[in-house]
């Protein structure tokens, strides 16, 4: 009878550590299953915010070339005008 008695004694000593190591591993996968996730959606947010800021250059690269169009077709106009102020007072003179 002893021996069945500390057999099984032994027995759930070892099925109580195989128990508590099997929890420490479900944790350890718990943990890096987060870290993953956690990972991927710094990922996610950080190619976000890389198209956006990339987005946002070509706007601005684009409206800094609008501006110096405008600006162009601006001056153009003036020296056009110009032109026609010197043109008409010399026919009048001829």
């Amino acid at each position: 009878m002893r021996r069945i008695i500390s057999f099984s004694s032994a027995d759930s000593g070892s099925s109580t550590a195989v128990i508590r190591n099997v929890k420490v591993e479900r944790l350890k996968s718990q943990a890096m299953a987060k870290a993953e996730q956690t990972k991927e959606d710094m990922m996610d947010a950080a190619s976000k915010e890389a198209v956006s800021m990339l987005v946002d250059d070509c706007k601005q690269q684009i409206d800094d070339k609008a501006d110096e169009v405008q600006e162009a077709a601006k001056e153009r106009k003036e020296e056009e005008k110009e032109e026609e102020k010197e043109a008409l007072p010399g026919t009048k003179d001829q």
